[in-house]
């Protein structure tokens, strides 16, 4: 449904991903692909960036995520919290996305 209605693939964080983060516990969904037409291409969310919430409500278990999205309809405005975590230095952005 992430794919479906924003163009965005995620999936848990695995202990190998906590690792090289520098991560001591999950606080959000990998974003591993996104649609080159989708909305949050253009909004600039990268592969790589962790989804940490979904419409107010934060995520880091695929199951949370799925939940949340069940209540999704198009035409949605939703809001979501993306962190981009570099080297030395972290940058977090919110944005709104309409599901298709």
């Amino acid at each position: 449904l992430m794919r479906k209605y924003f163009g965005l693939a995620v999936r848990e964080l695995a202990p190998a991903d906590l690792g090289r983060l520098g991560l001591s516990r999950r606080i959000g969904l990998m974003i591993t692909s996104i649609q080159p037409t989708s909305e949050a291409r253009q909004r600039q969310v990268a592969p790589g960036d962790l989804l940490t919430k979904f419409g107010g409500w934060p995520v880091s278990s695929m199951d949370q995520l799925a939940h949340l999205l069940e209540q999704v309809n198009r035409r949605d405005r939703i809001p979501l919290q993306v962190l981009r975590l570099g080297d030395d230095s972290f940058v977090r952005f919110q944005l709104i996305l309409t599901a298709h």
